[in-house]
């Protein structure tokens, strides 16, 4: 019995230790994102005291090296038909941008090319390859005004996007939904 005993004993024993330990794991694990989330807030910070209508993507996180670094996909006038998308390198603490691409500026993408080997994985490129590429949209974004027309883009199966475009100046609503290959666009007017 006595060795009965110090069996549970040790059983219990090292299961106290070993929850311990994955507590301090765990502990850890949060405190590092979130010095992570603080950095990124600080980031968006930065931009939106810039520009209001700012969204903020994290591509790549470089925080391994030396000066903990990320590049961002940076989103400015996100809501618009033809928001401006750059992927951004930014090195901590300074908040410097060292280096940016313009991936769509002006309603125009850049390398249309690799986009349509690649597809249309980005929601924010949605509106503004509708805007460029059928007549329906930019029929509709040239009359009611690019300041007076909103898109929300959203995922409308595993592959289609849907783009809902509305005007302040307007009760019509037009849906088009395409899907990630390009290979149709469908246009809906309410």
């Amino acid at each position: 019995m006595d060795l009965m005993i110090k069996l549970i004993l040790l059983a219990v024993v090292v299961s106290i230790a070993l929850y311990a330990i994955s507590m301090l794991i765990n502990t850890k694990s949060v405190s590092s994102s979130s010095s992570k989330l603080s950095y990124l807030q600080q980031i968006e910070y930065a931009l939106e005291n810039h520009n209001k209508n700012v969204t903020v993507a994290v591509l790549y996180n470089y925080s391994n090296s030396t000066t903990p670094a990320y590049l961002l996909e940076v989103v400015y006038n996100y809501s618009r038909v033809c928001p401006d998308i750059y992927d951004e390198y930014f090195i901590y603490p300074s908040l410097v941008n060292t280096n940016a691409t313009i991936i769509s500026q002006s309603c125009n993408i850049y390398d249309i090319d690799a986009l349509r080997s690649i597809g249309l994985n980005n929601k924010y490129l949605v509106s503004t390859y509708l805007y460029d590429y059928n007549s329906s949209i930019s029929s509709f974004v040239n009359r009611y005004g690019y300041r007076n027309v909103t898109v929300n883009v959203s995922l409308y199966n595993k592959s289609v996007w849907l783009a809902v475009f509305r005007s302040s100046n307007s009760n019509e609503t037009v849906y088009a939904y395409i899907p990630f290959n390009l290979s149709y666009i469908k246009i809906y007017t309410s």
